[in-house]
C-alpha cells in the first residue's frame, strides 16, 4: 500500500516543476504522522528528489541498521541527509 503511494507522489513530483523545487528543498528531511489511539504511525522522507512513504517499523530497521553500520565505522546504509 505505501509503495503505491510513494509511486503516486513520485509521478506527481515529477510532472510538477512547483513540487520538484519543493523536494529539492526538503532534501534529507523528513515528516512523521502518528495517529492517535492506534498503533499506525507513517513517515514521509525525501531523498536523491524522490519521496518515500513508511511506517513506523520500516523507519525503526532502518535506523538500527545505520547505527550498527555507524558503530562499525562503515557508512550509513540509509543516512537521513545525503553527505555533503
Amino acid at each position: 500500500m505505501f509503495d503505491r503511494l510513494s509511486t503516486m507522489l513520485n509521478r506527481n513530483v515529477a510532472q510538477s516543476e512547483r513540487a520538484s523545487a519543493l523536494a529539492r528543498q526538503l532534501e534529507g528531511r523528513g515528516l512523521s504522522l502518528v495517529f492517535e489511539g492506534t498503533s499506525l504511525a507513517v513517515s514521509f522522507r525525501v531523498a536523491d528528489g524522490r519521496i518515500t512513504v513508511d511506517t513506523r517499523d520500516a523507519m525503526a530497521r532502518k535506523a538500527a541498521n545505520n547505527l550498527l553500520a555507524g558503530l562499525r565505522g562503515q557508512p550509513l546504509p540509509d543516512p537521513v541527509a545525503p553527505p555533503a
